[in-house]
């Protein structure tokens, strides 16, 4: 059962795709939570999230989550989107 509807064309690789993937590949993960996936990035640049967030709203219409997670080395806040 899918919750959100996707974009229309959002099978096709564009520049934003393209970047999500490296943000992805980089600094992110996807997981599955019952039914649902979850795709996560987190990193301490700002605007590498700003850019990460407009591009999945641009590409597949999702209106992503923001939050913190504490490191597991230092225990500081790391912002992500989810």
């Amino acid at each position: 059962m899918r919750i959100k509807k996707l974009k229309e064309g959002h099978e096709e690789l564009t520049e934003e795709k393209a970047r999500l993937l490296g943000h992805l590949i980089g600094d992110g993960c996807i997981s599955q939570s019952g039914t649902n996936y979850v795709i996560k990035y987190e990193v301490k640049d700002t605007d590498l999230l700003d850019q990460f967030e407009a591009d999945l709203v641009n590409v597949f219409g999702l209106k992503p989550t923001k939050g913190q997670n504490p490191s597991g080395k230092t225990g500081v806040l790391i912002p992500y989107i989810s």
